[in-house]
């Protein structure tokens, strides 16, 4: 392996360790996630990502009322 492909994968981990830290979140008065504006685009050179249609399944849970009847029943 060379010193550029050691870089990257480098920076790969790092970023990912940055993304797992557990955060202490404040209280929220409105949901940190709101399946507002989204949409899919492909690009020429594409790197799969194993979370793609979080946004749609979002979408779903909200229009079925999931999201609703899980915050009535959350203690």
């Amino acid at each position: 392996m060379n010193a550029k492909d050691s870089r990257i994968l480098r920076k790969r981990k790092q970023k990912l360790r940055k993304r797992l830290e557990r955060r202490q979140w404040s209280a929220q008065s409105k949901p940190m996630f709101r399946a507002q504006n989204i949409h899919y685009e492909m690009a020429d050179k594409v790197r799969a990502v194993d979370c793609g249609a979080l946004g749609a399944f979002h979408l779903l849970a909200r229009n079925t009322g999931l999201i609703r009847t899980i915050d009535e029943k959350l203690h």
